[in-house]
């Protein structure tokens, strides 16, 4: 007949295999090799920076690809008509500007925005899209929701 042992016996029996190194303790695999999702950094849909031409005009262009539309260029600058008006609600000073949407075998699309000086933010109403140059990892150019 096999002996029993106790708790006390059989726990000081594992601690002395696993300091001597004849047991490993690990964790079983959960997910088998398997890959999940999310663990990874996504690859990136939209991008924008700012900056100045050489005429020292104001600028901000973007990016955006989607599966539908696929990828699209966006430049957004002032034009001979441009004006400031300041927000009767808030105080911001906004500027209408032209932006210009070219996509891959399309004709450009030209359009217009509003530009905020202060955040270097570009509204395009007409698609609901704004172009962010601090957002995100280099910048964003996406859906707009009005708060």
């Amino acid at each position: 007949m096999a002996r029993t042992y106790t708790a006390a016996e059989s726990a000081a029996y594992w601690k002395k295999k696993a300091t001597e190194g004849g047991v490993t303790f690990s964790k079983p695999k959960q997910n088998w090799g398997v890959k999940k999702s999310g663990t990874s950094e996504q690859k990136k849909h939209s991008g924008c920076h700012a900056g100045k031409d050489k005429n020292d005009n104001p600028y901000v262009q973007g990016w955006k690809y989607s599966r539908r539309d696929g990828m699209r260029s966006f430049l957004a600058t002032p034009y001979s008509k441009t004006k400031s008006v300041k927000s009767a609600d808030s105080g911001i000073e906004w500027q209408n500007w032209m932006v210009k949407i070219s996509q891959e075998g399309k004709l450009p699309q030209i359009t217009g925005g509003m530009y905020n000086p202060a955040t270097k933010k570009v509204i395009v109403k007409d698609l609901g899209y704004i172009m962010n140059p601090k957002g995100g990892k280099g910048g964003y150019v996406g859906t707009f929701i009005n708060k």
